[in-house]
């Protein structure tokens, strides 16, 4: 499969350790299926779908909680994000034949919007939940 790898790196480091160790089991589950030299067979792409479809549920409403616990002021676009990816997850599970066309639009969209999403979004949401620690806890 040519393509760019999807791999856990450190521009992807948001500085919330839950929100990073969740970010990176996703990466890692993901590339063990889109990294690979040959086709991967239905079955280990359709685990991987059913582990993003359930996973990816747990992971944003995580975020999403601590964004409405921390009065986050971009709450409701960082919700359309996670919608988006929600209806593209739901997509793939609806799949009924695994294509080397399916797994080449996973990765792009891996590439395209996870990733992008983890750098741009997350990031300033963890940045803002850092914030809120400082200002809100008093040890």
């Amino acid at each position: 499969m040519n393509g760019t790898r999807v791999i856990w790196k450190e521009e992807l480091v948001t500085g919330n350790d839950i929100i990073d160790i969740q970010h990176k089991e996703l990466i890692n589950r993901i590339s063990k299926v889109l990294n690979t030299s040959d086709m991967p067979n239905s079955v280990q792409v359709a685990d991987t779908i059913n582990f993003l479809f359930d996973y990816v549920f747990d992971h944003f409403a995580l975020e999403e909680k601590l964004m409405i616990q921390t009065g986050y002021e971009n709450f409701d676009e960082h919700l359309k994000e996670h919608s988006y990816y929600i209806n593209y997850v739901n997509k793939l599970k609806r799949q009924k034949i695994i294509t080397r066309e399916l797994i080449s639009e996973m990765q792009s969209e891996l590439q395209s919007w996870f990733l992008e999403h983890i750098i741009n979004e997350d990031r300033k949401m963890a940045e803002h939940l850092r914030r809120y620690c400082i200002e809100h806890v008093h040890l």
